[in-house]
């Protein structure tokens, strides 16, 4: 009888500890997904107010000063990087953050794509950058975003924390279960 109150316990918990691991993977694919949405969706009006400033500014590079004074997104630090790769005007805030965006610039020169977005792991904490091309007035820069993932990090070690607080109490649950159908 013992064994067969093991065997359902385990049959029961496998699938329990299953639908855990795939929620928490689904969940925290989700969180980073939406980081990078919001990273673009900024860079996006980032650049279509770059444009517009150009057309009313004497040059690029004012109009890029000026969208940079102007326009601000919460925890959302920018770097616009010209094609030698120097930071022509970037966000007060912090340098390690606005080095992962300029890392991700010249990453982007390099591989000649359109926009990506890659994790920079620092010593200070994880940033998500992004970077895309704009060309203003015959001229090609590259506008990169970083957002810190203290947060998203922070959700997801709560959530691990509950899993690994439930994950034991899948077998005791399992053979519970196990003990109703033995009956």
């Amino acid at each position: 009888r013992w064994r067969l109150t093991v065997w359902y316990a385990v049959l029961l918990a496998l699938p329990l500890v299953g639908v855990a691991a795939g929620c928490y993977l689904l969940f925290s694919r989700t969180l980073y997904v939406r980081t990078v949405v919001f990273i673009g969706d900024a860079l996006a009006t980032f650049s279509r107010e770059l444009v517009a400033e150009r057309r009313i500014a004497s040059g690029p590079l004012p109009a890029i000063r000026s969208t940079v004074a102007e326009v601000r997104f919460r925890d959302l630090y920018i770097a616009v990087l010209d094609e030698a790769g120097r930071v022509v005007a970037s966000t007060a805030g912090d340098p390690v953050a606005l080095q992962a965006g300029r890392l991700d610039a010249v990453e982007l020169r390099a591989h000649r794509v359109a926009a990506h977005a890659l994790t920079l792991r620092t010593p200070h904490g994880n940033y998500r950058t992004l970077a895309r091309a704009v060309t203003l007035g015959g001229e090609r820069f590259e506008v990169a975003g970083s957002h810190p993932l203290d947060d998203t990090e922070a959700v997801l070690a709560r959530i691990r924390r509950a899993l690994a607080l439930l994950s034991p109490h899948a077998l005791d649950i399992g053979e519970r279960l196990g003990d109703g159908v033995d009956r």
